[in-house]
């Protein structure tokens, strides 16, 4: 989770961790376990990291793991479950034009739409890095203020290849107007909250859910940072806040809110208070209260299963230099009902690194002494 303001850079870094003690599962409603499997390991020349890491399936539907480096190698890899390097396909032709890349969605083992920072271009690129297509996504709005797009952290950004869904956000300064930190977010908390592009329909823009900010956030001058939390299911969208404690179901159509539940953990605290641009301009450090405060690190769909996870981090001590990690998946169904709630152990599994897969979930096994060698332990999702 990071948070990004041009003339106001913060990054912030929120490792969450969900964990299953010497694989004991501590379960919440009954009705779903997490059993353990097989175990995989992929050798990269570059550390695989959390945000740029993807499963997809691949024609014939098996699973293949991606990972990409935007800024040494520049390139990705792709493996098989088995840890075979299947190719790697360069990125320097999209780096050449841009100057970073913000998100990378595989479509086949031959083709990515990547993501650029800031400028708003999408582009499709080929097995051998090729640019294929290049779009500019429209941020139009009426006042005419300049916004970029985001993907979510763990979704992404592609629904699929004829339609992305993105997080639409102002820049902090624009050509035409500067704001100070307090009028910036309050134009950016009415302003839509997402923005979807339809290929097929001639890149069709539409904008959706403004003022969603406004509506969770009491403080008129609250300073939400955070990575856009949202999830395509075939109902519509879920959509969550690190500032909320609801999950709310959003229409794909016209962006209403459709249906919204409170959720509930044993071991989290959900929903936090953001700091204002008062107390920001003062000195306090945003990093801090993120490091102690537990919340949603992400939401994801099982297809496979038609079931919703919610990684949660807990709470840490207040003088805390680092996050929790203490950390559990809520499981719902596609009605929001609440089905389970898991915890697994930090020491040994790290959820913020967790995948869909047909068999299940591969989930990062942590293992600090094996260089660029990732490994994940396959855990069986189990109805009882």
């Amino acid at each position: 989770m990071y948070f990004h303001i041009r003339s106001y850079p913060i990054l912030l870094t929120i490792i969450l961790l969900f964990f299953l003690s010497s694989c004991k599962i501590n379960t919440g409603t009954h009705q779903f376990s997490l059993t353990p499997g097989k175990t995989f390991s992929f050798s990269s020349q570059f550390p695989i990291q959390k945000r740029y890491s993807k499963v997809f399936n691949d024609k014939s539907g098996q699973a293949i793991f991606c990972s990409y480096n935007t800024k040494t190698y520049k390139q990705i890899d792709l493996f098989t479950l088995d840890g075979k390097l299947l190719k790697s396909i360069p990125l320097k032709d999209v780096l050449t034009i841009e100057k970073s890349i913000y998100d990378v969605a595989p479509i086949s083992t031959d083709s990515f739409w990547v993501l650029a920072n800031y400028s708003n271009y999408v582009y499709l690129i080929g097995a051998e890095g090729n640019i294929l297509k290049q779009i500019k996504v429209d941020t139009s709005v009426p006042d005419s203020m300049r916004a970029e797009v985001r993907g979510s952290m763990l979704s992404g950004f592609c629904i699929n290849n004829n339609t992305f869904l993105f997080n639409c956000v102002y820049y902090y300064k624009d050509e035409k107007r500067a704001y100070t930190l307090s009028d910036y977010f309050k134009a950016n908390k009415a302003h839509p909250y997402f923005l979807k592009m339809e290929l097929a329909s001639d890149s069709k823009i539409t904008f959706g859910l403004p003022g969603f900010y406004n509506r969770i956030l009491k403080d008129g001058d609250a300073m939400p940072a955070e990575s856009a939390l949202y999830a395509p299911i075939p109902q519509g969208i879920l959509l969550t806040s690190w500032y909320s404690d609801s999950l709310y179901l959003i229409n794909d159509k016209d962006f209403s809110i459709k249906k919204a539940v409170k959720m509930t953990s044993k071991y989290s605290t959900i929903g936090c208070v953001p700091l204002t641009t008062k107390e920001f301009q003062e000195g306090a450090d945003l990093n801090a209260l993120f490091n102690h405060l537990g919340g949603v690190w992400s939401i994801s769909y099982d297809s496979f299963r038609n079931l919703i996870y919610i990684v949660l981090r807990g709470e840490a001590d207040k003088n805390a230099t680092e996050p929790s990690k203490k950390k559990s998946l809520l499981i719902y169904n596609t009605n929001l009902q609440l089905q389970e709630e898991i915890k697994l152990d930090c020491n040994i599994y790290d959820l913020s690194e967790m995948y869909v897969i047909k068999e299940g979930l591969l989930i990062n096994k942590t293992d600090k002494n094996n260089g660029n060698i990732t490994k994940f332990q396959l855990f069986h999702v189990d109805k009882k």
